[in-house]
């Protein structure tokens, strides 16, 4: 079974996940995607490192997913890979109800314009999506559970530090880092868990908005 690996001096990455929408993450088509939000985790995280996005409020102790860094590429990279791998050409979005995290196209960037999307971002946030995080994370190692509909994870209160009340924490997670990942691991184990999509996000073009805390950052 695939399972988290502990990578001596590599990061514990864990932050709220603002707005569940399937897009930040992206976990479709085998391939869990960071390429927009959290701008200093994608610029600063490095292949090995884990990422956790826990939800808000009185969900805040759920985890929404977790995924262990196994490509890192820039923008342009990015783009030219949807372009020609079958895997990730699902990433660009088709039309407006399309939760494809690919919308930053080169020959628009000129303009600063997303294809229209899901995700109803405009061109100011070319500069978050971008230019300031740099880069796209990439993981096949993976497992996002969205609003907990078919697993409902729960972070035990000996964890709870790893939890941050704003931005996200890094750093700050060392010490809990290894118990975090025998957790999970167990966690996986115990349940029958296996990598990938394993549930459904908390908003959807036709659904109910998210009611999170404002406090939740991007």
């Amino acid at each position: 079974m695939m399972k988290l690996q502990n990578i001596k001096d590599h990061l514990l990455h864990t932050y709220k996940v603002a707005h569940d929408a399937g897009a930040a993450p992206q976990p479709g088509f085998g391939i869990c995607t960071l390429a927009i939000c959290k701008p200093v985790i994608r610029r600063c995280a490095q292949i090995g490192d884990i990422i956790v996005g826990f939800g808000c409020r009185s969900d805040s102790n759920r985890i929404v997913y977790c995924m262990q860094v196994d490509e890192i590429l820039t923008w342009p990279q990015y783009v030219a890979r949807c372009k020609t791998d079958a895997a990730l050409n699902g990433k660009i979005p088709k039309n407006e109800n399309d939760a494809g995290d690919c919308i930053w196209l080169e020959e628009r960037s000129e303009s600063y314009e997303p294809l229209p999307s899901w995700l109803r971002h405009n061109s100011d946030n070319f500069q978050q999506d971008v230019l300031n995080g740099k880069n796209v994370l990439l993981a096949k190692k993976f497992w996002y559970f969205g609003k907990g509909d078919k697993y409902d994870v729960r972070l035990p209160k000996e964890l709870a530090t790893i939890i941050p009340n704003r931005g996200h924490q890094n750093w700050k997670n060392e010490d809990c880092k290894e118990s975090f990942i025998r957790f999970f691991n167990t966690l996986l184990n115990e349940r029958h868990i296996a990598p990938g999509k394993q549930g459904t996000s908390a908003i959807t073009p036709n659904g109910e908005r998210s009611q999170c805390n404002t406090k939740c950052r991007c």
